[in-house]
């Protein structure tokens, strides 16, 4: 075979004046540099061969899987929030153990000895609950907006691409955040869990190593809920965002009516709610108001708190389970097809500094144009990217395009935080202190609010499921739903509340009926325009990877912002109820 290829060479070249004044050996090193190149020259065809059939091995997912990743993004919802609802649920525990006796004062001791007067213990009031939500929100915050800035500077100085290797490295830098983020979190909860068998803690230390703690959970919290975000934006919303969300709002429901059962089957804390409000309580009534005056009681001595580490303990086995689900689904042929279909729907290919649009999807997008409103901002951004202004940042062009959602959610969940917990909390029966065996007129009150919240979020948010936002006019319909939600503000600020003054002359909603139906609208509106405005954002943000980032980015930020001003603005909300701070 070799001989017959060389005869076939060698008369191939006899005729050539070139060849004949070579010898026999260069010859053959030109005939295999040129079957090199030719080797070369179709390895670009191979490979694309080799990717179509890779391609080709990827079958449809089928509804088992597509339940599959529906439940793995519902998993991931829970642990995105559980370091928050455990710290919230928990909120006893950790104000007892922050607990500061007069007594630890010596100043006060000695003042106390040489009047003559009691030394009785009595506590310093803990703010703990408060700095955790502060630095915890504050911390997301400032996290977020260090990733954006950060994006922004790196799209500066790059042309939009969208390689196979760009999508690559991103994908993968995505994934070691998210795992890193999730096993701080793990790390932080069991470190938490650990210091319940320790009784012996300075309470002053254990409340800087709790609010670190807060800190670790919202810098962390923030990378994930932007990472988890963008993942779950590459699946369709049904079985991605969709069930992300809720399961944030399904590890509410669960912690609260955890605790509202224990809460309700104990009797021992009915006893010592009416012998602290009921009865030992001073009442001053000013017409249909109550006014409390809490009597200073001493710090108990904290002892191991069993049901508290069986608690923080199941928190970090699920914390376990969502690193092994994420890692397996990330990795899975489920994630690959919606990868892959993902970027087969992106309107824009862009190879260097040369931008191309497909025909047929650019054609498509126009005929949806004329009777679909949610294209126009699609085929507007599709026009603006051509090759006069790709030096534009890519976090712009995410950024006009998921602008009105973005507001939404930061007018949402800043009017919601305004109000629930801290105004929540304080909200009380007009037949407090009456009847002491109906229990949901005085302890569980404030208890049954909370779980009527999480509920009716829950709701809110499966019920954006069923609505065609593609339809409307998605822009001015989230806006005009997130502004709605400020009549929340005075009329919650009328209901009965423990100080409130301002029922003492405006006694108009003090009726048990009015707290509970304003809870079910805050919590049922809440839950419906966030998740509306995070699908919407989905369905028109670009689904290159590095967009997918940005944008979740973008959101995420906006949710924390809106909590963080929510925090804030409920001091002022509260001493406008209360008239103090």
């Amino acid at each position: 075979m070799t001989q017959q290829q060389d005869e076939s060479t060698g008369s191939s070249h006899d005729d050539d004046p070139h060849f004949q004044s070579m010898t026999q050996q260069e010859i053959q090193q030109y005939d295999m540099s040129s079957t090199s190149l030719s080797e070369q020259d179709a390895a670009p065809l191979n490979e694309s061969r080799t990717d179509e059939t890779r391609d080709a091995a990827i079958q449809s997912p089928s509804k088992k899987d597509r339940l599959l990743v529906k439940l793995v993004f519902l998993i991931l919802g829970i642990g995105f929030l559980l370091p928050w609802n455990a710290v919230v649920s928990a909120a006893a525990y950790f104000e007892s153990r922050t607990c500061i006796s007069s007594l630890q004062n010596s100043a006060v001791a000695q003042e106390n000895d040489d009047d003559g007067s009691s030394t009785s213990s009595t506590k310093t009031s803990s703010n703990f609950m408060l700095w955790f939500g502060l630095i915890y929100s504050f911390t997301g915050v400032i996290t977020l907006g260090l990733r954006i800035l950060y994006q922004q500077q790196h799209t500066k100085s790059n042309t939009i691409s969208n390689t196979a290797e760009t999508e690559a490295k991103s994908r993968r830098v995505q994934k070691q955040i998210i795992i890193a983020s999730l096993s701080l979190f793990l790390f932080v909860m069991l470190l938490t869990t650990a210091l319940v068998l320790v009784p012996k803690l300075d309470p002053n230390f254990f409340q800087q190593v709790s609010l670190l703690s807060s800190a670790i959970f919202g810098i962390a919290g923030s990378f994930i809920g932007a990472g988890i975000t963008s993942f779950a934006n590459m699946f369709p919303p049904d079985i991605g965002i969709t069930p992300f969300i809720s399961g944030q709002a399904i590890g509410g429901i669960v912690i609260s009516l955890l605790n509202f059962i224990l809460f309700g089957v104990e009797q021992k804390g009915a006893d010592s709610f009416w012998n602290e409000k009921c009865r030992n309580s001073s009442f001053l009534k000013f017409d249909a108001s109550i006014y409390l005056k809490d009597d200073a009681g001493g710090c108990e001595a904290y002892n191991i708190d069993f049901g508290a580490f069986a608690y923080f303990s199941a928190g970090s086995f699920f914390l376990v389970v969502c690193l092994v689900l994420y890692t397996h689904l990330e990795k899975s042929d489920i994630a690959e097809y919606y990868r892959l279909e993902s970027t087969r729907s992106d309107n824009i290919v862009v190879d260097g500094n040369d931008v191309t649009q497909d025909e047929e999807v650019s054609h498509a997008q126009q005929q949806d144009a004329e009777t679909d409103s949610l294209r126009e901002p699609l085929l507007e951004s599709t026009l603006e990217i051509t090759t006069s202004n790709v030096e534009d940042s890519k976090a712009s062009v995410v950024w006009k395009l998921i602008a009105s959602p973005t507001i939404s959610i930061f007018l949402t969940f800043m009017v919601t935080l305004t109000i629930f917990p801290s105004w929540a909390t304080k909200m009380m029966s007009v037949n407090e202190c009456k009847h002491r065996g109906n229990r949901l007129e005085n302890d569980l009150f404030i208890p049954g609010l909370i779980v009527i919240f999480n509920v009716f979020d829950f709701l809110g948010r499966t019920a954006s499921g069923y609505i065609r936002i593609e339809t409307m006019n998605a822009n001015k319909v989230l806006k005009i739903l997130a502004w709605m939600r400020f009549i929340f503000f005075p009329l919650c600020l009328l209901c009965q509340a423990n100080g409130n003054r301002i029922v003492s002359t405006i006694t108009l909603f003090l009726n048990d009926q009015w707290p509970i139906l304003f809870m079910v609208l805050l919590a049922f509106t809440n839950g419906f325009v966030s998740t509306l405005s995070f699908i919407y954002a989905a369905i028109v943000m670009p689904k290159d990877d590095e967009s997918q980032q940005i944008g979740s980015t973008i959101l995420n930020f906006s949710l924390g912002l809106g909590c963080l001003f929510g925090s804030l603005t409920s001091f002022i909300y509260n001493y406008v109820g209360t008239g103090h701070w």
